[in-house]
């Protein structure tokens, strides 16, 4: 009996372990992608200006020569 709740226990703990590390790993994920996201809304923000600028210019040049 002490034995198998000996193999019990080592069988647990190794789970505990396991699931550990699995969050952690998950975690690492998750700030990656966050910055991911952090970096897509800045690359995004970035585009919507370029193209405000480019149809400000468009706009200057039809009215320049209208």
């Amino acid at each position: 009996m002490v034995v198998c709740r000996n193999e019990q226990d080592k069988s647990h703990a190794d789970e505990l372990v396991r699931l550990q590390s699995l969050t952690e790993k998950e975690n690492e994920e998750k700030e990656i992608l966050e910055r991911v996201v952090e970096d897509l809304q800045k690359q995004l923000e970035e585009s919507r200006t370029h193209i405000l600028i480019q149809e400000d210019r468009t706009t200057k040049k039809e009215v320049g020569h209208g």
